[in-house]
């Protein structure tokens, strides 16, 4: 094992020098990245003119959305045949939705489900309607359901 090693570890001694006058070639090394310096005519040049671009008003920023008393009530309520309502089983009375579909709502906690009782669920002053934070600027049934429906704690 020895002799091996002494062999392999002389055999790189002896190829050493020439390996690293390969590197003496006298071909010029690739530049180095970074800034290019400009060659010497360009120096004393003076810099080009540049264009004034013309002053553009600035787009007005978004409002941000309003909080509190101030917030938008929603007016339109959410029609039942909407995509996003059809597939979440969206219904305005939590007695008709498809509980073949939705099986938590077939379950002894789902007659107790509720939009009005749902995290989701943003009263207005309406005991009928809410605001929703899945459907966003529409009413909702405070009777309704859909499968988003998270108890209020």
């Amino acid at each position: 094992m020895q002799r091996r090693f002494v062999m392999i570890a002389g055999g790189t001694v002896v190829l050493l020098p020439f390996v690293s006058l390969a590197g003496c070639s006298g071909e010029k090394p690739p530049p180095a990245s970074g800034p290019a310096t400009p060659p010497p005519a360009e120096i004393n040049q003076p810099p080009a003119p540049t264009a004034v671009a013309e002053t553009a008003t600035p787009a007005p920023a978004p409002a941000a959305p309003a909080t509190g008393a101030a917030a938008a009530v929603p007016t339109v309520k959410l029609d039942e045949s909407d995509p996003i309502a059809k597939t979440l089983g969206y219904r305005h009375d939590a007695t008709q939705v498809d509980t073949t579909r939705f099986k938590v709502k077939a379950g002894p906690d789902g007659a107790t489900q509720f939009c009005n009782n749902c995290v989701q669920y943003k009263e207005i002053g309406n005991p009928d309607w809410g605001g929703c934070g899945i459907f966003a600027g529409k009413l909702v049934a405070a009777k309704g359901w859909c499968s988003t429906y998270a108890r209020k704690v």
